[in-house]
């Protein structure tokens, strides 16, 4: 938090005015006296009923005596004096009117513990202005109250929450999205791009606003600052709203996911085990789809200089047959989300959350102090447990009690529909998923990830409470416009944490601010935290990371292959034939193997948060999507695993103090190959030149 500009002058003149109101004289007519009433009762002054003391020689000494002002934007120090009657300690409110509150609202105090049993004499509250009224530039009026109900009003403060002050974080504008030289590229692309048959919109950010464009209508929005949070202001439109629909609660059941959808074209894949009339041969059109918190995560991946030129956003169907995600769209962007254990408020929630929440969760889980940072508003806080946080905690989910170690489970690709439907219809053969679920809280409507919804950029949302355009690794793969090359850290997998890059110094993963908060283990054997990434892409920071060759323990050797899993460990049920999703097993007990050690060896270097990746689930989704018949197999594999985990988790008598939360970095969704194509070829076809080698939803013009 910067630090706050000081007012010695302002200090001078309320000093002289306080004295001259308490000896009875004038104060400034543009700026009021203080004034200090008694409302009676065993602490009051005066007659029964209330008085206005006023000073003089041998006059009354009013019970509170406001003193002045310490600062005019952030942190604002209210000076006052308390001399009762009675000499008795006093405990006091600071109530503000003036910006937003038309009348007295209680003020947010950066330390509310020095508004408690006050002693005679002069004191201080700080006033944290930007929780409150960032942005704003207008006279505030502050009023003092004991609880013997004494009460003073200040003069008015001309608050400066403006400009340079206004506690408003600006993120950078680099070449991402189009610039004014870019206009007529820009206008060619669409013209080529809004005929493609797998095209569901072009999105990207001109100047301060947002462009959707779809063959079906178009949109301009602009994101605003508010103290309340982020606002979209539209701006224009022409035909439909391509992501009108927003709505994080639309058909979070396998029922409802397929009787959404249709099969026009009467499609079947035989080979993948759908045979004509497959009910599970359902795709839902752009019209009938949702697309949560669309304006937010759109703007939010234009945030980073590294964020393309445009955005070309699938049909949910669109891009081939087998299972897909990559969109904004409901199913490709619905994570399932169960959290158990130590901590947590047990029962369904019926909300809508979003995957940059679950960090900050864990952050509270962990009970990891408050910290000066950025809030999910764009507001500089120093009420954050994360230095930077595009979330909050989930409501309704803790029990308010202190975990002392969690482990994330990220099921990588796992349809939210496919994993429910999994538990409802056949518990008994996922009998610790379903204990999962029973026991434990679970959302019925998911969490909504990541846009792209891919898994690099997905994976390091939740581990970090960012959006890709904040935290920087933006796709799978994508243009690193300073270095002019193009990154690959889904092609690379492993030493991938150097692509971390978030869009403000503040971006910390978990792994980051857990060491910040508690320490670290390698410095503090005693009390600092150990954090473990397990085959997951959030890497940067952590004290044990394999896919960076990285313990700090001493106890993982690299390759893992040279370690021997504890015999419990689930071997695969998925046939070699399915090669990488049976390697992707065989990982898993690799994996399986590393926690083991960690957690088995004593106290330290026991982790207090583990990251997990459990990988078959894509693999299997992608080959055959995400109902089809060998996800039944993944789910139980992943069942296997977690029970094990339970397991040991008792043997080592820390069963009752972790959390396990179960999640996915993205939804899975069925392919029309009738339908499907490529968007990028109609910029080929138009002659118009791009960098090779992005996503193929990411446009980056030469």
């Amino acid at each position: 938090m910067p630090n706050v500009q000081r007012a010695p002058m302002l200090l001078a003149v309320a000093a002289l005015l306080a004295v001259e109101v308490a000896c009875g004289g004038s104060a400034d007519e543009t700026r009021p006296a203080s004034t200090s009433t008694s409302h009676g009762g065993s602490g009051g002054m005066g007659a029964e009923g209330g008085s206005s003391p006023t000073g003089g020689a041998g006059g009354v000494v009013p019970p509170i005596a406001f003193l002045g002002f310490e600062g005019d934007y952030g942190d604002v120090g209210i000076r006052f004096a308390l001399e009762p009657a009675d000499g008795q300690p006093r405990s006091v409110s600071l109530d503000y009117r003036g910006c937003s509150a038309a009348d007295f609202t209680p003020a947010v105090l950066l330390d509310p513990e020095l508004a408690a049993d006050l002693g005679p004499g002069e004191h201080q509250l700080t006033w944290a202005s930007w929780e409150q009224e960032a942005g704003c530039g207008a006279d505030i009026i502050f009023q003092i109250t004991t609880d013997h109900l004494e009460r003073a009003e200040t003069w008015p403060l001309a608050l400066h929450d403006t400009g340079a002050h206004s506690g408003f974080v600006d993120l950078p504008q680099g070449a991402q999205g189009i610039g004014p030289t870019e206009l007529g590229l820009y206008g060619e692309a669409l013209q080529a791009l809004l005929g493609a048959q797998a095209l569901d919109f072009v999105a990207t950010r001109i100047g301060t606003s947002y462009e959707i464009r779809a063959a079906r209508g178009s949109i301009v929005f602009r994101r605003t600052h508010t103290n309340h949070g982020y606002r979209y202001e539209v701006l224009e439109t022409a035909g439909q709203d391509p992501i009108e629909v927003q709505d994080p609660l639309l058909f979070p059941t396998f029922a409802e996911e397929l009787a959404r959808g249709s099969n026009p074209n009467d499609v079947s894949y035989p080979s993948l085990g759908y045979d004509a009339g497959d009910p599970r041969l359902s795709f839902i059109e752009p019209e009938d789809d949702s697309y949560p918190f669309g304006y937010e995560r759109v703007a939010a991946y234009f945030d980073h200089p590294d964020a393309a030129d445009l955005m070309l956003n699938y049909r949910s169907y669109a891009q081939g047959s087998g299972g897909h995600h990559g969109s904004l769209s409901m199913v490709q962007s619905r994570s399932p989300l169960i959290l158990w254990g130590k901590g947590i408020e047990p029962g369904e929630k019926p909300i809508g959350a979003r995957q940059v929440d679950v960090a900050a969760t864990i952050a509270k889980l962990l009970d990891m102090p408050m910290v000066d940072g950025v809030d999910e508003r764009g507001i500089r806080s120093h009420f954050v447990r994360l230095r930077w946080q595009d979330g909050h905690e989930i409501p309704g989910v803790l029990d308010g009690t202190v975990s002392k170690h969690v482990i994330l489970i990220q099921s990588d690709g796992l349809n939210h529909a496919a994993l429910h439907d999994k538990i409802d219809r056949d518990p008994g053969s996922v009998p610790h998923l379903a204990q999962l679920r029973d026991e434990g809280a679970w959302l019925r409507n998911g969490s909504i990830t990541n846009w792209p919804s891919v898994t690099y950029p997905s994976h390091n949302l939740v581990g970090s409470g960012l959006y890709s355009g904040h935290h920087g690794i933006v796709d799978n793969t994508y243009y690193l416009r300073a270095l002019a090359e193009v990154a690959d850290p889904i092609g690379a997998v492993f030493n991938t944490g150097h692509f971390w890059n978030p869009a403000l110094a503040e971006g910390e993963t978990l792994h980051h601010a857990l060491h910040r908060a508690f320490g670290n283990w390698v410095d503090d054997h005693a009390t600092g935290a150990y954090t473990l990434s397990v085959l997951d892409p959030s890497v940067a920071g952590a004290n044990t990371a394999d896919l960076e060759s990285q313990d700090d323990s001493g106890l993982v050797s690299f390759p893992l292959d040279t370690l021997l899993p504890p015999l419990e460990t689930p071997f695969p049920n998925l046939l070699p034939t399915e090669v990488e999703a049976f390697g992707a097993q065989v990982a898993e007990r690799m994996g399986m193997a590393e926690l083991h050690l960690l957690y088995s060896g004593g106290e330290s270097p026991r982790p207090i948060y583990t990251a997990l990746n459990h990988m078959c689930t894509d693999p299997i989704g992608h080959g055959y999507g995400p109902h089809g018949d060998h996800m039944n197999e993944a789910i139980e594999h992943l069942d296997a695993n977690l029970g094990v985990l339970l397991d040991w988790l008792d043997s080592w008598g820390i069963l009752g103090e972790t959390t396990i939360i179960l999640t996915s970095d993205h939804g899975m969704q069925l392919g029309d190959d009738s339908r499907s194509g490529s968007m990028k070829q109609s910029l080929v076809d138009a002659g118009i030149a791009f960098v090779d080698g992005t996503s193929s939803m990411s446009v980056y013009f030469q």
